[in-house]
């Protein structure tokens, strides 16, 4: 399940322990390869450079 009448899910909600339910993220679009590939490879030089690389997700989001 991607959608739900409240996004994000709350922690508290029954479907997170439903075993036969699978949450994923809500995600409109397509990705594009090429631009997403020279993303994940800038991240990786510099998680090989230094070890510290910023993550693009917000927990506080609650996804």
């Amino acid at each position: 399940m991607d959608v739900f009448k409240n996004e994000p899910l709350k922690s508290s909600s029954q479907f997170w322990k439903l075993p036969n339910v699978t949450i994923t993220p809500h995600v409109a679009g397509v990705t594009a390869i090429e631009p997403s590939v020279k993303y994940m490879y800038s991240k990786y030089k510099k998680l090989r450079k230094n070890k510290n690389v910023k993550s693009d997700v917000n927990p506080s989001d609650g996804y």
